[in-house]
């Protein structure tokens, strides 16, 4: 529990917009900086070449790239 109000509290700390490059295209993505390392919402990173979905039976999430 500790460890989550000390994530809880970075993330409100770090959060920001910034513009996530993928095949040769810009889009808004909101970043979190925790200690040097850089998380990005997987929902984020959707668009026209990448696919994001979960599989419940599986219980695992999927990306994939799409045809161009």
């Amino acid at each position: 529990q500790d460890y989550k109000n000390y994530l809880s509290d970075q993330i409100k700390k770090a959060k920001d917009k910034f513009d996530l490059y993928i095949n040769d295209e810009y889009k808004d993505a909101d970043m979190i900086n925790v200690d040097g390392f850089v998380y990005v919402r997987l929902r984020d990173m959707t668009g026209k070449y990448i696919a994001v979905d979960f599989d419940k039976q599986k219980n695992i999430i999927t990306l994939s790239t799409k045809a161009k």
